[in-house]
């Protein structure tokens, strides 16, 4: 019986604790519950987090932003300012801002819908809808930039890139796309970037880097994340291709990663592999996991690293001019860098960002998500 009450009262004692801790936490606001998507704005890691309540906000130089709004995304550097997207459901009607450092972008009486802000020559720049019903969302895409408006031509304009601080844009006609860069239409394709200061885009098969066509026999280009598809490797550009059902990253000439494709098993399963490439400054880092079929079930397997032809845990990082990344082990996970472990061990670092020389990443040791440094 004394036994009995011995455990129920250690058991009281420690629920106390944790409930004292979450109070603790929440009141001063220093841990959350979960992080996603982050940048650094002006020289200072930035973060969406969702706090203990539920609600989402963006945490930037200590202070929290984005309360009043239902949904939260695309955080930006936009000439030092801290920029985001949002919505607000108000009734049966859902309205988007961009919120550009003081300034909040809603619907006008021109448009309405602005998102996906994008810095072009240290101006922002966004898409949004003109003409039609915003609650038929029946409007068409357009760009503004400048308080100007650009893709009027079009039946549709999206994808905006700044290409050595000129806009560049994607507009629709019927089935076709068309590149324009600096006002000027340069041909079909899509998917425009700037690679080495150069427009750079996906035409068919083919990437156009400026006056350069690189090309082989692909059976496609792969579609990168979001609608991203070649990436900037010190000065270069990197995409992922496919041929006779096998994926891999090209790159300067070469051809990278075939040896992660998945063999088919009589049938058993249809594997694919999908890359992801990452803009590193100095070496190839990629991405990749397999999707497969087995009956009507779908599968994936680990997502896993490659950085300069060598697998790791995590997405790495740079930091004093060598390469880090988190690993984990015996349940916890540290960051490691040149092969040496330099941080405790926490229950999940969420991600780690070389700011300025200074390496800050956002861990749960707890209960919660906190901002540390090392």
């Amino acid at each position: 019986m004394k036994k009995t009450i011995l455990v129920t009262l250690i058991l009281a004692f420690f629920v106390l604790i944790a409930i004292f801790a979450g109070i603790f936490f929440y009141k001063n606001q220093t841990s959350y519950f979960s992080v996603g998507e982050f940048a650094v704005v002006n020289g200072k890691l930035t973060y969406k987090a969702a706090k203990f309540t539920g609600q989402e906000v963006i945490v930037y130089d200590g202070k929290e932003y984005g309360k009043e709004y239902d949904s939260i995304y695309h955080i930006k550097d936009i000439g030092g300012k801290l920029t985001f997207s949002a919505y607000r459901n108000v009734g049966a009607e859902t309205n988007h801002y961009i919120i550009y450092g003081n300034e909040i972008i809603g619907d006008t009486e021109k448009y309405y819908r602005p998102s996906y802000p994008v810095e072009v020559n240290g101006k922002i720049a966004f898409e949004a809808y003109f003409g039609g019903s915003k609650s038929e969302r029946n409007g068409k895409s357009r760009i503004v930039y400048n308080g100007q408006v650009y893709g009027e031509e079009y039946d549709w304009a999206s994808k905006i890139a700044d290409i050595d601080g000129k806009l560049a844009y994607v507009g629709k006609r019927g089935r076709e796309t068309y590149i324009v860069y600096d006002g000027i239409e340069k041909g079909e394709g899509e998917n425009p970037t700037s690679v080495n200061g150069t427009l750079t885009y996906l035409s068919g098969n083919k990437v156009i880097f400026g006056e350069k066509i690189i090309e082989g026999d692909y059976d496609s280009i792969q579609k990168g994340y979001g609608s991203k598809t070649i990436y900037e490797i010190d000065g270069k550009p990197a995409f992922a291709a496919i041929r006779d059902g096998k994926s891999f990253v090209v790159y300067d000439g070469k051809e990278y990663g075939k040896e992660y494709n998945m063999d088919s098993s009589e049938g058993t399963y249809s594997p694919e592999t999908v890359f992801i490439i990452y803009e590193n400054n100095h070496k190839l880092t990629y991405s990749f996991v397999n999707t497969y079929m087995v009956g009507n079930e779908n599968y994936l397997s680990d997502i896993r690293f490659v950085y300069d032809g060598h697998e790791i845990e995590s997405l790495p990082f740079e930091y004093d001019g060598k390469m880090g990344y988190v690993k984990n082990e015996k349940r916890k996970d540290f960051i490691v860098i040149d092969d040496k472990i330099v941080s405790p061990g926490y229950r999940d670092i969420a991600f780690v960002v070389n700011v300025e020389g200074k390496l800050i990443y956002i861990a749960k040791k707890f209960i919660g998500y906190s901002i540390y440094s090392t």
